[in-house]
């Protein structure tokens, strides 16, 4: 005969058969997932948040990245050793029509002090220093300043080649006006023209 032990034991794990079964008779089983429903439905969430993206931002326009611009080659910069020392340059010769001014000294003394009405004589010096010769019809012409004397041209009367001297002279009297006067001459060729280097000055105080 089974002690009442056995048949208790027993009861217990027949309750325990009894609710396990009905357990799994209520739980659904779990589905297997299909792959391809999986991507339909992330390519439509993609697509759908694309077209949000694009309401929200109607006036977004795509802007390339910029392209590569490559840094400019190195060129090599030559440096020099020694800087030449330029050598003297050479006078340039004087050409065409020209002349120096030499003197305007009074004579046979050189003075610069006369009186009142005294009478002088002035002596103008030139060197042609062109390469024109200078002809008789060139003249000493007045051109400003106080006038000594009534004479108001000076002609050459003869020639005078390049490197040669060419002297007027005129005859002047002291102001009747105290003071320091200057009067003031050009070498003209016989057409007018004035000389370059040509002009002339003379300076006397009347006292």
């Amino acid at each position: 005969m089974l002690s009442r032990k056995f048949w208790f034991a027993a009861a217990l794990l027949l309750t325990a058969s009894l609710m396990l079964s009905a357990c799994s008779a209520f739980a659904p089983a779990e589905p297997t997932p299909d792959p391809l429903v999986l991507q339909d439905n992330a390519r439509q969430t993609v697509v759908a948040e694309i077209t949000a993206d694009a309401q929200q931002n109607p006036t977004a326009v795509f802007t390339p990245p910029p392209t590569y611009t490559p840094y400019p080659t190195y060129t090599a910069v030559v440096i020099p050793t020694e800087t030449p020392t330029p050598g003297p340059t050479a006078t340039p010769k004087p050409s065409g029509n020209q002349a120096k001014f030499l003197y305007a000294n009074t004579f046979p003394e050189n003075l610069r002090v006369f009186h009142p009405n005294e009478n002088f004589n002035i002596g103008f010096g030139f060197e042609n220093i062109g390469e024109v010769t200078w002809d008789p019809s060139y003249a000493l012409v007045y051109v400003g300043g106080d006038r000594f004397t009534s004479t108001t041209a000076i002609p050459l009367g003869r020639n005078v080649a390049p490197g040669e001297k060419a002297d007027f002279s005129l005859g002047a009297f002291g102001s009747e006006d105290l003071r320091v006067h200057t009067t003031y001459w050009a070498l003209v060729t016989g057409a007018g023209i004035p000389v370059e280097g040509g002009s002339a000055w003379f300076s006397y105080t009347s006292e």
